[in-house]
C-alpha cells in the first residue's frame, strides 16, 4: 500500500530499545501519517473528568522516560481496549507490549500521583491482539484491535464505556464521530500535553476507498471525514464515539464506543479520510476473548465476518 500510515512510529521502538539517533531521524521524517487530533478544541479538565474510560497507553524507554504513545478506553474494570499496532509493529512484526496504563491523566507534564493520577503496570503477557491482524505478512490492516488486561480492577470511579454491537450503526453520511486524544497537533508537528477532542462525519465505506488503494478498507473499518479536521499521531488506539449532535458532538456524554483509531493517508489532508476500527464487525472476537481470559462478557456472539469471529492473541 502506497499510504503514510504508521500511526505508532517506528521512533517509539528506537526509544524503547536504544537505537542510535540516525535511525530516530530518519523514521521521524518518515512518519508522516500518524494519528492524533487536527483542528480540535482542548477539553476542559472538568470535560475530561466526564470520560473516566478514557486512558493513556505508554512506554519507559531506555532513559527511564515516559513515552505517551496511544490512547485506549475501559471497557471493563479489567479490560482496555486499544489498537494492535499499538503492541506489535506493523512492518516487521515486532513486539512491545506496553508497560503502563494510566488513568485520570490530563496534562502529559504531571507526575505520577499527582491530580489524581493512577498508574497500573503491565506485564509481557498482558496485552493480547487479533489473530488476523498480521500486515507486515499479508499487507492486510484488518482487525487492528488489541486488548490490555490489568492485573487489579481499575479504580471505582472509573465508568467502562459501552461497546456498539449493532452493524447498523452508525449508517448515515455525515453522522457526527467524536474522537479525543493527546496526539499531534498537526501532521508532523508537536504532540499535545492536554488533551483534545474533535468531532468528524461518518463516510461508508465505498467513498472512503476511493482515496486509497483497492482492498484497504475493508468490512472490519469504518471512516470519517471533514475538512482540515483529523486524528493524528498519538491518537491511535482511542476510543471514537457516536455524536449526539451540535459543535461538540457527544463530547459532555458520550456513551457509544463504534471505532478505534486506527490508521490513515496522513492527518487532516484535502479528500483522505481517517480508517478506523469498526467495533461492532469485533465484537464477538473481543467478547470471547474477554471470556476466556477472566470469565466477563460470556454472551453468546451473533454471526458476523470472518474476521469477527476469531479470537484474540498475542
Amino acid at each position: 500500500m502506497n499510504l503514510y500510515k504508521a500511526f505508532l512510529s517506528m521512533v517509539l521502538i528506537g526509544m524503547a530499545f536504544g537505537q542510535d539517533e540516525d535511525i530516530k531521524m530518519e523514521t521521524e521524517q518518515e512518519s508522516d501519517g500518524n494519528h492524533t487530533i487536527v483542528n480540535g478544541d482542548e477539553l476542559s479538565r472538568r470535560e475530561r473528568a466526564k470520560r473516566t474510560f478514557l486512558v493513556n497507553v505508554g512506554w519507559v524507554d531506555s532513559s527511564g522516560d515516559d513515552i505517551y504513545a496511544c490512547g485506549g478506553s475501559v471497557i471493563l474494570p479489567s479490560a482496555i481496549l486499544t489498537a494492535a499496532h499499538c503492541i506489535r509493529n506493523e512492518t516487521d512484526g515486532t513486539w512491545y507490549p506496553p508497560h503502563w496504563i494510566d488513568f485520570f491523566r490530563y496534562d502529559k507534564r504531571d507526575a505520577v500521583g499527582t491530580n489524581g493520577i493512577q498508574r497500573y503496570l503491565l506485564g509481557l503477557a498482558d496485552c493480547v491482539h487479533h489473530s488476523d491482524w498480521s500486515p507486515w505478512i499479508d499487507d492486510d490492516w484488518s482487525a487492528d484491535v488489541a486488548i490490555c488486561f490489568l492485573p487489579t480492577p481499575a479504580p471505582e470511579r472509573i465508568q467502562p464505556i459501552t461497546l456498539n454491537t449493532d452493524q447498523n450503526v452508525p449508517a448515515a453520511e455525515g453522522v457526527d464521530l467524536d474522537i479525543s486524544g493527546w496526539g499531534d497537533l498537526w501532521e508532523g508537528g508537536p504532540d499535545s500535553d492536554t488533551p483534545r477532542f474533535v468531532t468528524m462525519d461518518y463516510t461508508n465505506n465505498a467513498n472512503c476507498a476511493t482515496a486509497y488503494d483497492p482492498g484497504d478498507i475493508t468490512d472490519v473499518m469504518m471512516c470519517a471525514y471533514t475538512p482540515t479536521k483529523d486524528a493524528c499521531q498519538g491518537d491511535s488506539g482511542g476510543p471514537v464515539t457516536l455524536g449526539k449532535g451540535g459543535s461538540k458532538g457527544g463530547i459532555l456524554k458520550p456513551e457509544l464506543q463504534v471505532g478505534i483509531v486506527s490508521w490513515g493517508g496522513g492527518c487532516a489532508r484535502p479528500g483522505i479520510p481517517g480508517v478506523l476500527v469498526r467495533v461492532s464487525a469485533l465484537w464477538p472476537g473481543i467478547t470471547s476473548t474477554v471470556c476466556a481470559n477472566n470469565g466477563e462478557m460470556c454472551t453468546p456472539t451473533r454471526p458476523t465476518s470472518k474476521s469477527g469471529k476469531r479470537m484474540l492473541r498475542n
